[in-house]
Formats: structure tokens, C-alpha cells, sequence
């Protein structure tokens, strides 16, 4: 619960002391009254996608939309107003084509644009046929913007290395129906091969599977 009237002690990057002792500042510390306000840890989303804007599900083309150093400046956008809401991390649910996600991540430790901590994503990965890919003619010109295709396990291990050689560190797999498509929850697209395949070298790298 909530509690009035506290003190909160920050030494460096790490809480020290929270209490209702008054404490008196040190020649040399920053106080800051709040003034009434609401104190809290930092809010972690684990479902973010910075280009996202204004969309509605499964728009076409996803990925395509705009141009990408336009959905940069989105991104740049979007984390920043999800830093100035109280998220301090937040993890991708899925880039694009073009290393949006990384390239962010590496300009907000660089201080280049203000963000939380970003555990960057990149392309879904599906099979040819599966659930992303039904009648989307645009792919066949060349750009899958925010999906890549593959067939087989050792197509699977190809682009999750080289989509963590990019600066992924959550691949995302779409296996099976059940997140706004016709298929059901139960249908697996994905072999099983295909699956362990992708989860074994995202794991050898030390990225996580979503």
C-alpha cells in the first residue's frame, strides 16, 4: 500500500534507504520534494513495439508502412513517451526489416535519444504458408518488412543468428494461430525440428524466444 509522507535515499544507482525520518541533506546532495506526488518503482511493459503507430490489426503492409528512417523517428518517439509514462524497461514484441530496435537501444545508451531499457527484437519469424504469410503480394517485392520466412531447421538457425548478429535480443516466432488470425490456438504450423531449431540457437547465443 501506499505511504505518506516517506523519504527516499538514492546513493549512486542504488536505493538506500526508504522511511519517514526526515533526513537532512548533505552539503553536495540533490533533494527533491514531490510535493504530493507518487513515488514508485519503474513500470516494465514486456509487449512493446516502438514503430507501432496508429494501427489497427494486421494492417498492410506491416513493417511497410512508411519509410524506414520514418518509423525510426516513431521509435524514438514512442520509447520516449513510454520512458516519460514510468516504464523504465520495456521488451520488443517485434521489429522490422532494418534494425530499428537495436539501432535504438544503441542510441539511448549513447545518449543519443532519451528511452528506457530496451530489450530489442527484430523480424517475427514464420514458415512459408503459415499464418503470416496468406495472400500478402508486397513480399514478393523484396522487403518482408516486419516478418521473415523460412522453411526447414537449418533455414530457422540461419535467421535467428543472423538476426541476433544484427543486435536482436528477443527473436519472435509465430508457431501457431491464437493472437489475431483465423487460425486456432491449437494449429502448429511450425514442425517441431523447425521449432527446437530456433529456440536451441537463440539459447546458444544467450537471446530469449517469444
Amino acid at each position: 500500500a501506499a505511504r505518506p509522507g516517506q523519504t527516499v535515499v538514492v546513493e549512486g544507482d542504488r536505493i538506500v534507504s526508504v522511511g519517514d525520518a526526515p533526513v537532512v541533506p548533505a552539503p553536495g546532495d540533490r533533494f527533491i520534494d514531490l510535493a504530493g506526488r507518487t513515488l514508485m518503482p519503474g513500470l516494465v511493459t514486456t509487449h512493446f513495439h516502438s514503430t507501432y503507430d496508429d494501427i489497427a490489426i494486421l494492417p498492410a503492409p506491416l513493417g511497410l508502412e512508411k519509410p524506414p528512417v520514418y518509423l525510426g523517428l516513431v521509435a524514438a518517439k514512442n520509447l520516449q513517451c513510454a520512458l516519460r509514462s514510468g516504464f523504465t524497461s520495456v521488451v520488443s514484441a517485434g521489429g522490422i526489416n532494418d534494425d530499428i530496435d537495436p539501432q535504438c537501444k544503441r542510441a539511448i545508451e549513447d545518449g543519443v535519444i532519451e528511452g528506457p531499457r530496451l530489450v530489442a527484437g527484430g523480424r517475427g519469424l514464420d514458415i512459408v504458408g503459415g499464418y503470416q504469410d496468406t495472400e500478402k503480394w508486397w513480399w514478393e517485392l523484396g522487403n518482408q518488412g516486419s516478418c521473415r520466412f523460412c522453411n526447414g531447421p537449418d533455414e530457422f538457425r540461419h535467421a535467428v543468428r543472423d538476426e541476433i548478429r544484427r543486435g536482436v535480443e528477443m527473436i519472435k516466432l509465430f508457431p501457431s494461430g491464437g493472437h489475431g488470425v483465423e487460425e486456432a490456438l491449437e494449429t502448429l504450423t511450425f514442425s517441431r525440428e523447425e521449432l527446437r531449431a530456433a529456440v536451441d540457437s537463440a539459447h546458444q547465443r544467450g537471446a530469449r524466444v517469444r
